[in-house]
């Protein structure tokens, strides 16, 4: 039970680095015509990698936080702090 298709799949793969470096995934999501900045951060941090610009650790860190602000941990962070009332966050009050 524990050991869901999702869990596996990480076992069988770099936990965190299967977006970047799964090859059937990766094709298919730089097919992709998106909008979505975080999908797009993924997308270019793919394709630095590919071409060795990035090592996977690079790669891995773009796609999370990046200086564009369009990564995962970056859209995160924004999206709670627009729905945290003000007084929950000391320097917005």
């Amino acid at each position: 039970m524990y050991f869901n298709t999702r869990k596996i799949y990480h076992i069988q793969h770099n936990s965190f680095y299967f977006q970047i470096e799964d090859r059937l995934f990766t094709d298919l999501l730089l097919d992709l015509e998106t909008d979505d900045p975080v999908i797009r951060s993924l997308q270019l941090a793919v394709r630095e990698y590919r071409r060795g610009a990035f090592s996977i650790s690079e790669a891995l860190r773009y796609s999370r936080k990046n200086p564009r602000r369009e990564g995962t941990q970056d859209m995160n962070w924004r999206y709670h702090i627009r729905y945290l009332p003000s007084h929950a966050v000391p320097h917005m009050a």
